[in-house]
């Protein structure tokens, strides 16, 4: 078996936040009615009329095919984890991780105000995001070390500011979690930009190292 190939799984991560940055734009862009950053979920992008009722058919083909596009990335990303390494426990879970993203996007992709979706396309939200703190969580701290996994923070090594950001995404994940399940509703919008865009600057400060 080949050794984890790094540099192409980093190139590849950064290449699902390009690519799921240049579709909300491109939706952004074709939404027929003024989007509200934070009053509205990224999935009226995805949707197939907008809140007003106007028909949003562009903006949720492009919202549908680069989320797509984004879990393309991810499941060959897991396929590097499970096919190309030295058969160590941390990369079968680090594929296991993307292979949840790449199963959220499949929900995600569907529009929410469908009623067949009503399930789906939440679960697929909650799938990749659980998958992309996993994630980030386990390349940022744990190791494969001796045949066992092991914390990345023993040795005298510091706790450095990558890994304290990884604390400051679950936390926003768990405050969203939170808010939804006491029914503040108004406040999950801006939650979730807020975890989407902490997500990304997680993922784009990994070393290479880390994966």
């Amino acid at each position: 078996m080949k050794s984890i190939n790094r540099k192409l799984l980093r190139v590849l991560i950064w290449l699902v936040m390009i690519v799921f940055i240049i579709t909300i734009s491109l939706a952004w862009v074709f939404y027929p009615d003024q989007y509200k950053f934070w009053q509205y979920f990224i999935s009226e992008f995805g949707a197939r009329e907008t809140l007003l009722g106007h028909p949003n058919i562009t903006s949720m083909y492009i919202f549908g095919l680069g989320i797509m596009g984004c879990g393309l990335i991810a499941f060959i990303m897991a396929l590097i984890y499970f096919i190309r390494n030295e058969k160590n426990i941390l990369h079968v879970i680090k594929g296991l991780s993307l292979l949840t993203i790449a199963v959220g996007t499949l929900g995600i992709m569907n529009p929410y105000d469908l009623v067949q979706n009503h399930f789906i396309h939440p679960l697929g939200a909650t799938l990749f995001v659980v998958g992309l703190d996993l994630y980030t969580f386990f390349c940022q701290f744990m190791r494969f070390k001796n045949r066992k996994v092991t914390l990345d923070t023993g040795e005298s090594k510091p706790i450095t500011f990558d890994k304290y950001f990884v604390f400051l995404i679950l936390a926003a994940s768990i405050t969203f979690l939170v808010l939804a399940l006491l029914g503040v509703d108004s406040w999950l919008p801006p939650m979730q930009k807020v975890i989407l865009i902490l997500s990304m600057i997680g993922i784009m400060i990994l070393d290479l190292d880390d994966f």
